[in-house]
């Protein structure tokens, strides 16, 4: 007896056609992050003698400051038995492990121990470049920093420097510094409007930073110029002038593991001549700038902390988003400390 085979219904073509997405590869892919400085903790979480530990690039680091006052972001596990070395001590200008006293100088090498016996010649933890800035400590992603923290408007001693707020987001920052290319985002959720000519027309594309000018209203109906720039994938800086008065906001952020950054918000205004008066008038004016930029970040990151980062259908008013997304992507990534953070 003969069967006959059953056919197959006729495949349809989706009504909905799949959604295109722009890729953006995420931080820790491969185990490889953006190459760039990152802040670890604030200066103020680490003083003389004492050592910290934090999370950094899926793993650990610790954080020590000599009694020379140089902070120092070395890997956090001992090469000997892998005890963690936050636990440890700080002894002049070096760290010494709790479990057999190992001892490391601020640039990783292991110096003695504490039985007196030599330790292996080639015996070091990763030591990470690092910079002590703005009230922040920044370890760079790198054996070598290829690049330098950037320059502002006023040197660093003529500035004076508020603590805003730390937050702590399920993303990475690219998700944050993206934002300065998402013009449309700036009106409809922000109420930030640009003068007739969109913002940024000209764009600086340069190989660790990018940026442009900024001229328009601020929420307030207030003038406003500045020159926003990404340094990095990971820090936005803004300086410049807000109904004439200048004023910088840093914010650079770490990122302590995949999909999870860590944001930090410094306010710098000039000092003045140095009398009371130009302190109290500075530090009135940080504040109430250091208030203001707040509530205008606080509008962002119910919404980042449930983005699915996934850019598909774009339309002609995200070309300089689109320009962003691809300078991102060709940003260099590495980690040569990861088998010594873990």
């Amino acid at each position: 007896m003969s069967v006959t085979p059953l056919e197959r219904p006729a495949v349809k073509e989706p009504r909905i056609k799949p959604r295109p997405i722009l890729k953006v590869s995420p931080q820790g892919e491969d185990g490889l992050y953006s190459q760039c400085w990152y802040p670890v903790c604030r200066s103020r979480d680490v003083q003389t003698g004492e050592v910290i530990a934090r999370k950094f690039l899926g793993g650990q680091v610790a954080i020590f400051r000599g009694e020379d006052g140089n902070a120092n972001v070395v890997s956090s596990y001992c090469v000997h038995m892998g005890a963690d070395l936050s636990g440890g001590c700080v002894e002049g200008n070096t760290l010494r492990c709790a479990f057999h006293g190992w001892q490391y100088s601020g640039d990783g090498r292991c110096i003695g121990t504490a039985i007196g016996a030599q330790p292996p010649k080639s015996a070091a933890i990763f030591a990470f470049p690092t910079r002590e800035r703005w009230g922040l400590i920044f370890a760079f992603n790198g054996e070598e920093a290829d690049w330098e923290l950037p320059d502002l408007d006023y040197p660093d001693e003529e500035l004076m420097v508020i603590e805003g707020p730390t937050k702590e987001i399920k993303c990475d920052p690219e998700m944050i510094t993206a934002n300065a290319f998402d013009w449309q985002h700036f009106a409809t959720l922000h109420d930030f409007h640009s003068d007739e000519n969109a913002p940024g027309t000209v764009i600086d594309w340069e190989d660790h930073w990018c940026g442009f000018t900024f001229v328009g209203k601020h929420w307030l109906n207030e003038d406003t110029t500045y020159r926003i720039e990404i340094h990095g994938t990971n820090f936005y800086t803004q300086q410049g002038t807000l109904d004439g008065y200048w004023y910088t906001m840093l914010n650079p952020m770490g990122q302590p593991a995949p999909q999870e950054m860590k944001f930090y918000m410094q306010i710098l205004v000039p000092k003045g001549d140095g009398s009371d008066k130009a302190e109290k008038f500075a530090r009135y004016k940080a504040e109430a700038i250091l208030d203001m930029e707040t509530r205008f970040i606080a509008q962002d990151i119910p919404i980042l902390n449930k983005l699915h980062f996934a850019p598909g259908f774009l339309i002609k008013e995200d070309k300089q988003f689109v320009e962003y997304l691809s300078w991102l992507k060709k940003f260099p990534r590495g980690n040569p400390a990861m088998n010594y953070l873990k």
